[in-house]
């Protein structure tokens, strides 16, 4: 795609396997536009680079290279465009609910918004929930801007912190904390006293919590209606939409949709979490 773009500028084909202007794509991973004169060259009938003669831009060429049947793509692209401009703003980020200190119930919605300076953009998000029920979740990419909805449910009641973190296409960071308390009384086995074993639900020395599912610290438990058991956990639907929904695997008919497992990585048990899927709606535009 940049080679035929570069056409439009001008550039024609040259013999060097590493400029992107070589005529085909072989041999060389990662082509980039060289700073050196190569022969502008054409295929033969073999499909083998021959010197070109019928020079489309030879004016432009010689103002770089000795002879106007040679070629500096990047000099040439660089006279058009300018040197490159760093990107050193940060994106923004703001985690809207819950409420910094806020008292939830046991489900509810995690939502944030996210947007960077430049567009289009891709902003990686990641998710760490601190708490009873710790988790976190690999990095996805989302557009820039968005707003995004991750329903969540199964956290054992106790506090908790959740951080959010973006990057943009530069590696600019931005960072947004929410602390928040799941509304129930506190699990047996998840408040860090030293007589647990580490597990959510499990006491030393006790048989009399094992069998109980209200101190396991496990999802409850219900039906999926083909007596099939299933837990806590909250899938959304992926995708930035114009509506935010949820249950539609195939994130809206906008053409425009981006789903994403955010899959705990954490040893935290399954009624974690969290985010299978988040739903997102994309922010106008002024």
């Amino acid at each position: 795609m940049l080679q035929e773009i570069a056409h439009t500028w001008g550039l024609e084909h040259v013999e060097s396997k590493a400029d992107l202007l070589y005529p085909t794509t072989q041999s060389v991973p990662d082509p980039t536009f060289v700073d050196e004169c190569f022969q502008i060259v054409r295929l033969d009938d073999s499909n083998e680079p021959v010197p070109e003669n019928n020079i489309q831009c030879p004016n432009q060429h010689s103002q770089f290279c000795d002879g106007s049947n040679f070629q500096n793509s990047y000099q040439e692209l660089l006279q058009i465009f300018g040197p490159g401009v760093p990107d050193l703003t940060a994106p923004t980020l703001e985690i809207t609910a819950p409420a910094e200190g806020a008292e939830v119930d046991p489900k509810f919605d995690l939502k944030l918004t996210a947007a960077d300076n430049l567009s289009p953009q891709l902003l990686t998000l990641s998710l760490k929930i601190d708490g009873p029920s710790a988790a976190e979740t690999d990095p996805t990419a989302w557009p820039s801007p968005s707003d995004l909805t991750f329903p969540i449910s199964g956290l054992a009641p106790g506090e908790y912190t959740v951080t959010a973190t973006i990057h943009d296409e530069d590696n600019n960071e931005a960072i947004d904390t929410v602390h928040f308390t799941v509304k129930g009384e506190p699990v047996p086995g998840t408040t860090g006293d030293d007589s647990t074993t580490g597990q959510p639900g499990t006491t030393t020395g006790d048989d009399s919590t094992t069998g109980d599912d209200s101190t396991t610290g496990e999802a409850p438990t219900t039906s999926d209606g083909s007596g099939n058991p299933t837990t806590g956990v909250t899938s959304a639907t992926g995708g930035v939409t114009d509506s935010a929904t949820t249950g539609d695997q195939s994130g809206g008919d906008d053409g425009c949709a981006c789903r994403s497992d955010l899959a705990p990585t954490s040893g935290a048990p399954a009624l974690l979490l969290l985010l299978g899927l988040a739903r997102g709606r994309r922010r106008a535009r002024a």
